[in-house]
């Protein structure tokens, strides 16, 4: 009897260490993300939620608040201020910048335009008679200016080439309305009302249109073919929207929610995205690829004194200043240094849940590599795992994976810029008794 007494105590205690060090790993993983992962909280106080988040350059910046503020910044979101109050009866669609001094706004019923920074407004109802309801905008200039919506019954897009005198039916469909507007250039646009699953597409500046069983939320382009899209999932097209591609955004692992709402690209294979959230502490998660959307990696920045469950807005101005907003009120975090090189973490794929003979840490394939490669291992008991790469020097250059995992065999992408030469990359596992096993092993990056 005493010694099934001991047995069950020893059970117990080891039950007790094993969380004790998860705990550890728990409190040491966020104090790293704390002081390491480049990003700093941002806060509204006492301001409208943000709907429309946009940035001129590292310092100034709008955002559309509510359904009647224009909030600015003059330091980099550290400070907003009411810039503007348009009045209580508005419904915001968008604004668009075309310089830092003319800009765009658009609601329902009417166009507001600014030369001077915003400081000055003129106002341009739609004309009552035509029952125009704007939903959203795109414009090229103060005078060449598409809006979608409804034009009496109809879905409708809608062109003014005189600033919003006047405006010509460019399309229209059975749909309720449509949504969703964006212009590549003068003659390629999309058009879709984000709830049916249709885009169309016109080639020819809106005389002619057609249809692509797809829909979006958000969409940019970065030349004429390529280009990428969210609806949840985040896919890309290499020629102009006629077919696309799902992209895989990282879940499992501690991520609850894995899904793109809004993305900005800073060029061809940069791209950040906002949409999902991790179950521990309910932090919103930042993606990034460094590929074009080939493998995606993703962010949890660790404010500590606030919970951001999920962000909506991304916006990034160059590849070192960029914002993760909310649209709540409480704001959301900032980088100026480009986030964090050593927090990426990347989508991690079960292969097995075989249990293995042995703790394995198998060869990187390929190898040599350049850019990405793929790093496979196999636990066979429940423990904590994180993959490390360290330069020849012995510097810690990223993290990849820092999570308790189940027995089975893993496989992880990893997408990281390094230079040309020899790298390691290095596994820790610690078993529920708090015992330590570490393997590694080199690769070599080529250019």
């Amino acid at each position: 009897m005493g010694k099934q007494i001991l047995k069950k105590l020893a059970n117990i205690l080891s039950l007790v260490i094993f969380y004790l060090v998860v705990l550890f790993f728990i409190i040491s993983f966020n104090f790293q993300d704390n002081m390491m992962n480049g990003w700093y909280p941002q806060y509204l106080t006492s301001l409208p939620g943000v709907s429309q988040l946009v940035f001129l350059d590292s310092l100034t910046g709008y955002y559309l608040g509510g359904s009647q503020y224009l909030v600015k910044t003059t330091n980099g979101g550290d400070n907003w201020f009411i810039f503007k109050n348009f009045g209580d009866s508005l419904i915001f669609n968008n604004i668009q910048f075309l310089n830092s001094d003319s800009m765009i706004l658009c609601t329902a019923k009417a166009l507001f335009k600014s030369t001077d920074g915003g400081n000055n407004w003129l106002y341009f109802p739609f004309p009552t008679y035509s029952e125009i309801t704007a939903y959203a905008m795109h414009s090229f200039s103060m005078d060449s200016i598409w809006i979608a919506g409804y034009h009496g019954i109809p879905a409708s897009v809608l062109l003014t080439t005189n600033g919003g005198l006047n405006w010509i039916d460019k399309f229209q469909n059975s749909r309720d309305h449509f949504d969703k507007i964006y212009f590549f250039n003068r003659n390629i646009g999309y058009t879709c009302w984000s709830s049916s699953y249709d885009i169309f597409k016109t080639t020819n500046g809106g005389d002619n249109w057609f249809v692509i069983p797809e829909q979006f939320r958000y969409i940019n382009f970065i030349d004429s073919l390529t280009g990428w899209k969210s609806y949840g999932t985040m896919k890309k097209t290499t020629n102009g929207g006629i077919n696309w591609i799902n992209q895989v955004l990282p879940s499992g692992g501690i991520i609850s929610l894995s899904s793109m709402i809004q993305f900005s690209n800073i060029n061809l294979d940069t791209i950040w995205g906002c949409g999902g959230h991790a179950y521990y502490n309910w932090k919103g998660i930042i993606y990034l690829t460094t590929n074009s959307g080939n493998n995606w990696g993703y962010q949890i920045p660790d404010t500590n004194t606030i919970k951001f469950p999920k962000y909506h807005h991304s916006e990034f101005v160059n590849k070192n200043n960029g914002w993760e907003y909310l649209n709540t009120t409480h704001g959301g975090v900032h980088t100026t240094t480009g986030g964090s090189d050593t927090t990426i973490y990347m989508a991690i794929r079960k292969i097995s849940g075989t249990i293995p003979d042995a703790f394995i840490l198998k060869q990187n394939y390929p190898n040599p590599f350049n850019g990405s490669t793929i790093i496979e291992y196999s636990i066979k008991q429940q423990g904590w795992v994180k993959l490390k790469i360290f330069d020849i020097s012995g510097r810690e250059i990223a993290t990849f994976v820092n999570e308790v995992q189940a027995t089975g065999t893993y496989g992880v992408p990893v997408s990281v810029e390094l230079s040309s030469g020899v790298y390691f990359y290095k596994l820790f596992f610690t078993n529920k008794e708090g015992e330590m096993q570490m393997e590694t092993k080199k690769m070599i990056s080529i250019k």
